[in-house]
């Protein structure tokens, strides 16, 4: 019986249903428009944004001004069976494969009425109730009523009264009337406009001999030479959209663009526009410099509350440009924006300097091959959401999903690179991105700065309170990959990290790092981490691999972070940092987790160098080395120096190993260590009785030496049993890190 059942369904869903009727605009003065204002909404709203799919000619009478209607069929989990643009105001849909009971047939008025002086725009939708069914909409101008007549049943319309007329702009529920801006007479690029429906833009796959939809406006620059090395034609004008684009939280679907030209995207070029409320979704974007969903290339101005979803965005090869004063290849390309240029250094308006924020994007992006003609500094500047931001820009509240592929250099999750030259505040605060970053195995030459969430932060680039969760891999570049990292690759001059976290993997061959590949590059002060932490593990095929940092050099800082992840390596392998180098400082911070190396293997540092320093830390990792191995650091080398701190995990290795210190050349005060955990009764640097047994080096009872040397003031705290929160005695730990972080890498946090 069951079979037969099924058979009975399958056979009726296999049926073609044909749905015919009218959509008639008519006049009806008497009635005035007390429904208007007794029954305020947007039909969007009541019909969870399922009509208003396209436009099309309605009978219409003097009145109304209406634009045009649409019929859709939909499925009930709202696929479009079948779409007809009205003519003379009859439609036929024919659907098949679904139960006529679960078809929805919605029209849409594209275009408003006018009802003394007020405009309104309207939808209305009805379920079908048997296979062939006439379904008629008449949409009455002054009680704005639709009459949906199914088996004798009536059923009102949604309606909604749209905003003032004198303020509320152009409206634009069209892809024609999209692309009429700036191309048509009276719709000009420095104009007000709003979407008032859902647009089906996937015609725009056949336009233009299918390079598709042309975007709007143009910032004029050097044509320079296409990826082949060939001239490429120059964008002259210099007419980028100046106006204000407010989507309304409709969507802009299907939308292709394919062209071997800069500044591609539905928007080519902005300059202190404003574009909110744009949701585009299943976007084909292809075009070279400056490339993105949305915007290609934005000088200040305000996107908010934007979004990309669903689709490819794709750079294919970057463009040889004069840009500050350098010729270089740039790509340039984002999930919504290829280029933020904050416009600070060009004196805009405080209230114009770019801001991004409230949007998303989740789509796969990809950077182009390196060009032909070699380039001195070929860099990409790929990203989830933002291509490259400068010059003052601010990036707030927002999101990536897709994954980002590169070919070349400054590839980020979310961002390919912040640059902040003259500390002019560029900025991404409160940001997360989600995708997978990965190097192309047919990337040319030596590439870097891959990050989770920024591929290179550079000149003062400010990053706060962000987390990127997806894996960075350039294990596959075939000629080696540097500064990668878990959140940033390149963290330098003067740069800021604080309240992030990244918890992917990440490998590489040089520099690579959970959360920076290289922290570095400072004259006088180098890049600063604070209050952020890795939980990843960290994959490296050569040296300077950390749990957190590759490189912590030049000036550069870590403060109160850490890093739980394993960490495999060779050379200069560290749980926390690979290598501090150059003056670099690491102070408050710790490592867990597992550390696999050959050579400079230490649970916090594989080696201390060249004036670099390590203040109050610890680390309680497993450590596992060939030579140079230690529980705390490596090798010590001349000039550098480590103080207050210990280290109380497993350390096994064959050559120059100890408990805290494998090899030491510098200055070594009050470092501990545990010998029972570490397995070691010797470290270079420390006198033997500074290795204590756990009994004294736990709980309340700790060694009256270790007491005297470390600030249980103002920096450490006692673990012991009898705290509400754990299991037993604990190690001691820093008060400036999340408590609970520490007991859980010490595996004694309670319930």
């Amino acid at each position: 019986m069951a079979s037969q059942a099924r058979a009975e369904q399958t056979a009726e869903n296999s049926k073609s249903t044909t749905i015919e009727g009218t959509v008639v605009v008519a006049a009806n003065p008497g009635n005035g428009n007390a429904a208007v204002r007794d029954n305020p909404g947007r039909a969007a709203d009541v019909l969870e944004k399922r009509p208003a799919r396209g436009n099309a000619a309605a009978t219409s009478v003097p009145g109304t001004s209406v634009d045009g209607a649409v019929v859709r069929a939909l499925a009930d989990d709202g696929t479009v069976l079948d779409t007809e643009e009205t003519d003379g105001g009859a439609f036929s849909l024919e659907v098949c494969g679904v139960s006529p009971t679960d078809v929805r047939v919605v029209c849409v008025l594209n275009g408003e009425f006018e009802l003394d002086g007020q405009r309104l725009y309207a939808a209305a939708e009805r379920l079908v109730s048997d296979s062939r069914t006439d379904v008629n909409f008449t949409f009455t101008d002054a009680e704005i009523e639709a009459t949906v007549d199914v088996d004798g049943e009536d059923v009102a319309v949604a309606y909604g009264i749209a905003e003032d007329a004198q303020t509320d702009g152009d409206h634009v529920g069209t892809v024609e009337q999209l692309q009429a801006i700036e191309t048509a007479a009276g719709i000009p690029l420095d104009g007000t406009y709003r979407l008032v429906a859902d647009i089906d833009a996937s015609v725009t796959r056949v336009w233009n001999d299918g390079s598709g939809f042309e975007p709007i406006g143009t910032d004029g620059e050097l044509g320079g030479v296409d990826k082949d090395g060939a001239p490429n034609e120059p964008i002259v004008d210099d007419e980028p959209f100046t106006g204000t684009l407010d989507g309304d939280g409709y969507e802009i679907y299907g939308l292709c663009i394919d062209r071997e030209r800069n500044q591609v995207g539905l928007f080519g070029a902005t300059n202190t526009a404003h574009v909110s409320g744009v949701e585009l979704r299943d976007v084909d974007i292809t075009g070279l410099t400056d490339t993105g969903a949305l915007i290609g290339k934005m000088f200040a101005g305000t996107v908010d509350g934007c979004s990309a979803i669903g689709g490819d965005v794709i750079n294919d090869g970057a463009v040889l440009l004069e840009r500050r004063d350098e010729i270089e290849f740039d790509a340039f390309v984002g999930g919504l924006i290829g280029e933020v240029d904050g416009g600070v250094e060009d004196g805009v308006d405080e209230s114009d300097v770019a801001l991004v924020i409230g949007c998303e994007a989740d789509v796969f992006v990809e950077e182009g091959e390196e060009p032909a003609a070699e380039p001195n500094d070929a860099v990409g500047q790929a990203g989830g959401l933002i291509g490259q931001m400068r010059n003052g820009a601010r990036l707030e509240d927002s999101v990536a999903r897709g994954d980002v592929l590169g070919f070349t250099n400054d590839i980020g999750g979310l961002v390919g690179e912040v640059d902040a030259s003259f500390d002019n505040g560029t900025a991404v605060v409160d940001c997360e991105a989600f995708g997978d970053v990965r190097a192309s195995a047919d990337s040319v030459g030596l590439i870097g700065e891959y990050g989770g969430l920024v591929g290179e932060n550079d000149d003062n680039g400010i990053i706060k309170r962000c987390a990127a969760h997806g894996d960075v891999d350039a294990s596959d570049a075939p000629n080696g990959s540097e500064e990668i990292g878990g959140l940033v690759g390149q963290h330098n001059a003067g740069g800021v990290i604080e309240d992030s976290v990244a918890t992917g993997d990440v490998s590489g061959d040089e520099e690579v790092g959970g959360l920076v590949g290289e922290n570095d590059d400072g004259d006088e002060v180098g890049g600063l981490i604070a209050r952020s932490h890795a939980t990843g593990t960290v994959t490296g095929h050569v040296k300077q691999i950390g749990g957190l940092v590759g490189t912590n050099d030049e000036n550069a800082t870590v403060e109160d972070s850490f890093a739980t992840g394993d960490v495999i390596g060779v050379e200069e392998v560290g749980g926390l940092v690979g290598e501090n180098d150059d003056d670099g400082e690491i102070v408050r911070s710790f490592a867990a987790g597992s550390v696999d190396g050959k050579e400079q293997v230490g649970g916090l540092v594989g080696e201390n160098n060249d004036g670099a320093t390590i203040d109050q830390s610890y680390s309680i990792a497993d450590v596992c080395g060939d030579a140079e191995v230690g529980g705390l650091v490596g090798e010590n080398e001349s000039g550098s120096e480590i103080t207050e701190s210990y280290a109380a995990g497993p350390v096994d290795g064959a050559v120059d190993v100890g408990g805290a210190i494998g090899v030491n050349d510098g200055a070594v005060d009050e470092v501990y260590w545990d010998v029972t955990a570490t397995g070691q009764t010797q470290s270079a640097g420390s006198p033997g009785d500074n290795g204590l047994d756990t009994e004294r080096m736990q709980g309340d009872d700790l060694d009256e030496a270790l007491v005297a040397a470390f600030d249980f003031d103002g920096t450490w705290d006692r673990v012991s049993g009898t705290d509400a929160d754990v299991t037993r005695d604990g190690y001691p730990i820093l008060q400036e890190i999340e408590r609970e972080a520490q007991l859980e890498s010490q595996a004694i946090l309670g319930q």
